[in-house]
This record gives C-alpha cells, sequence and structure tokens, in this order.
C-alpha cells in the first residue's frame, strides 16, 4: 500500500552530532555492543500493544489483526543515538504469526527535544518514507531495480510523540559493521553503488517533474542546520576551530605554531564557507544527510562472512534519513571519507571508489531510470576534484 502524501509540518524532527572518527588496524568484524555502554531498559508508555497492532495494521494495510502479544526492548546501547531513541519490538498475532519492527521515537529528554523540533528531524524522516521514496520505490521497480531502504509501517508527530516504525531487517540477514573499523574497500564499493542510486533517483525525479520536485523535495528538505541563523551551530564551530588549533599548537615544531595561527585567522571565512558548501547550487541533489557506517546494514553470501565482515556483501540497506537535506552530492560523499574510511583506504582507493564506482554507477543508473539523453555526461562532478 503506497502511503499518502504528507505535507510538512513544523514539529518533530532533529539534527547530527558531529562524529569523529578512529579507525583500527586491525581485521573486521561485527559487534552489536558498545564497550563501556549499557543498554538503556525503559521504554516510552506509549508503546503498548495497542500502539503496535494499530501500526501493523496501517503498514500491511490488513484492519482486522489482532495482536495477542508484544515485547519492546531498547535497540541500541545508552548514548548511541542522540536525535532519536530506538526500540526492537517482536508481536505475535492470533495465529501465532511473528511480526519484527523497530520504532525510532522522539527523545524524552527536554534538550534533545527541543533540538529535534527545531531541526524537524522527524518530520524530514516521515517526508522521506511518505511523500520521496514511493515515487523513487516506482521509478527502481519500472527499472528493474528494488529498494534499498527498510519497509515502512507507520508514523505520528506532535512534537512530544514522535514516532516511526519500520521493518527489523536484521532477521534478513543484515548486520551493522563495527563503527571504530570503518568500512573497507569491499563495503565501500557496496555503500557507494547505492548512494549514488539514491542521487540518481533525486535526478530522475526533478527531470521528470520540476514542479512536483520542487514541491516534495525542494521545500521540505531545506538545509536548517548549517545555516548563519543556527546559533548552535556557530557556537560548535567556532569551538572545532578553537579547539583544533589550540591541540595544534601543542605539536613541537614551529610550523605548527604558524598553522596553528592560520587556523584561527581563517576561522570566520571557514564558518562563510560552510555555509555556502550546504546552500543549493545546480548540480545539487537529495542527499541522505548523515551517511557513515551506522546508518547502512549489510547481508552477505554466508552466515559466517555476516559474523566476521569477510568477503564482499551481497547487499546494503540504507537507515535514518532524519538530516537530509538538497545540496551538493558532494557532502554526502565527504561527509563518508571522514567518518568511516580509514587513512591507509582513502590513500589507496577513494580515487578509484568515486570515479569508478560512484561515477559509473550515477550515470548508468540515470541511465537506467530513462534519462540518459536529458544530463550531459561527465566522468566528474564539477566539484568532486575537491575531495
Amino acid at each position: 500500500m503506497r502511503p499518502r502524501e504528507r505535507r510538512g509540518e513544523n514539529g518533530a524532527c532533529g539534527g547530527s552530532v558531529a562524529r569523529t572518527a578512529s579507525f583500527g588496524e586491525r581485521g573486521l568484524r561485527m559487534s552489536e555492543h558498545v564497550e563501556g555502554k549499557s543498554k538503556d531498559t525503559s521504554v516510552v508508555g506509549w508503546l503498548d500493544l495497542h500502539f503496535v497492532q494499530n501500526s501493523l495494521r496501517e503498514g500491511l494495510g490488513n484492519p482486522e489483526l489482532v495482536l495477542v502479544e508484544h515485547e519492546v526492548l531498547p535497540a541500541n546501547a545508552r548514548g548511541e543515538n542522540y536525535a532519536s531513541v530506538v526500540y526492537k519490538c517482536s508481536a505475535k498475532d492470533v495465529s501465532g504469526k511473528e511480526y519484527r519492527v523497530i520504532i525510532k521515537t522522539i527523545p524524552t529528554n527536554a534538550v534533545r527535544q527541543l533540538f529535534c523540533n527545531k531541526a524537524e528531524i522527524f518530520r524530514k524522516e516521515i517526508d522521506m518514507y511518505t511523500v520521496v521514496f514511493p515515487d523513487y520505490e516506482d521509478m527502481l521497480l519500472a527499472s528493474g531495480m528494488k529498494r534499498f531502504w527498510a519497509k515502512y509501517y507507520y508514523s505520528s508527530m506532535d512534537g512530544s510523540k514522535d514516532t516511526i516504525v519500520l521493518e527489523d531487517i536484521k532477521p534478513h540477514g543484515f548486520v551493522m559493521r563495527e563503527r571504530r573499523l570503518g568500512l573497507n574497500a569491499d563495503h565501500l564499493e557496496v555503500a557507494m553503488t547505492a548512494l549514488a542510486r539514491y542521487h540518481a533517483c533525486s535526478i530522475a525525479l526533478r527531470l521528470r517533474g520540476p514542479e512536483a520536485f520542487e514541491r516534495k523535495v525542494t521545500s521540505r528538505f531545506q538545509e536548517l542546520l548549517f545555516t548563519p541563523d543556527n546559533e548552535n551551530m556557530t557556537y560548535w564551530l567556532e569551538s572545532c576551530i578553537k579547539t583544533g588549533s589550540k591541540a595544534i599548537m601543542d605539536w613541537e615544531g614551529d610550523k605548527y605554531s604558524r598553522i596553528a595561527d592560520k587556523i584561527r585567522e581563517c576561522g570566520p571565512e571557514l564558518q562563510r564557507k560552510t555555509w555556502e558548501d550546504f546552500r543549493p547550487k545546480e548540480g545539487a541533489v537529495l542527499n541522505h544527510g548523515d551517511f557513515w557506517v551506522n546508518n547502512m546494514m549489510f547481508k552477505y553470501a554466508t552466515p559466517e562472512e555476516a559474523e566476521t565482515g569477510a568477503g564482499k556483501p551481497t547487499e546494503v540497506v540504507l537507515l535514518d534519513f532524519q538530516i537530509a537535506r538538497y545540496c551538493s552530492p558532494v557532502i554526502d560523499l565527504f561527509y563518508l571519507m571522514v567518518t568511516s574510511v580509514t587513512p591507509e583506504t582513502r590513500k589507496k582507493h577513494w580515487r578509484r571508489l568515486v570515479e569508478g564506482v560512484y561515477m559509473h554507477s550515477l550515470w548508468s543508473d540515470i541511465e537506467r531510470l530513462g534519462h540518459r539523453g536529458d544530463i550531459r555526461y561527465g566522468r566528474n562532478l564539477s566539484v568532486i576534484r575537491h575531495i
């Protein structure tokens, strides 16, 4: 059942938290927990049997579905998510059939909730699933491709109990990578192929109807975080510049002192360029917005590969579209590079991955979606050389 189109409301959503990545040199492996962090065992009260039953009824298009039991548990370690709280839910109907879903809710913490509402995080993700993805899926299916995001069941939004219910894809063999180890070249190939397809869908949707694209994408996914009007983000950027320059100043050698001084001097210009980089320009696409290792799950040919992370994944599903934004596709690529790719992998494979995997897949999918003649072909996006 195709969900009805929603109009954007001012209400609940969130932002992203700045991330830094540290990568080990050991082999890649899977992990379901974060060391030193315990599971938060509290569950908000409204996720009762009635709520889960209504969510599944709407998502499955079955108003007669009757559930007889359900269990809701925290899905992540305490502190893993800032802009949402994630639960895993299992339920059974009168026949004994089991259903498993993931439920994302707005944080109950007042500060985090205010942050989410100002950045319209839940509104954006709900719009992705109810407004954008139905069109993307229609285009993909008509072109012999399938969706690469979880099935959507239900959502609600009032600013204090915002909720999204999605299919739990873990039972289908999908697993998440260990974030501290990053993605190796095989995983990056699969991830960047999916990102290219995601961006190609945006290009195809715009070409098929500029007016509809304005209504469904451009007007709904404006930048709300990296703007000069966002005082919190301005303060955060200033703090990053000060902290970074101070750390470099402590390194031995006169050249590092000069570098630190230069960074401080360039602070205002760095901020201006940041605001400029997030403004939509020619070639803009609907970005994922938070494209890093923790927002994708991979499937493998064998259970052994899924356990160890060895071998090339056969599929990937993208997660978490809470800060989707309309801007240069390079934002997604750069974010992936700095959060999820080790320096060694970057030096050995990044150019090949951008030009040989991402760009090749982008143009190939634009062609498969029926728009090869509607856009000028090129090996590089005009800004990719800046990465």
